[in-house]
């Protein structure tokens, strides 16, 4: 049962992740795809920090965070960006939609 579970969420995982990709533009696709479902916090903190600032705001804007306020920077600096970003993406895990049998 717990296996069956586990693939579930793993599934409701890439969809989630598939209807983000779906609306990206091509900057914010590297940064998607630089974040794994399966991979450790620390890995994919890595992984998307290592992505340049534009790249970055352009995902964080897709995943609706205002990065600037004329010209100011909101963020002091990357890795507490890719922190909100990544937080948000698994925030999108836990949405129920209509689709999905409510537990």
């Amino acid at each position: 049962e717990m296996a069956g579970l586990k693939e579930k969420q793993s599934e409701s995982k890439k969809i989630a992740i598939g209807s983000l990709l779906n609306l990206a533009d091509e900057p914010s696709k590297k940064v998607l795809c630089s974040y794994s479902a399966t991979a450790t916090y620390k890995t994919n903190l890595e992984n998307m920090k290592a992505h340049n600032a534009p790249v970055l705001e352009a995902c964080a804007q897709l995943l609706g965070f205002k990065v600037r306020e004329a010209e100011k920077k909101l963020y002091k600096n990357q890795e507490i960006l890719c922190d909100r970003m990544i937080l948000k993406i698994e925030s999108l895990f836990d949405t129920n939609c209509d689709a999905c049998p409510t537990v």
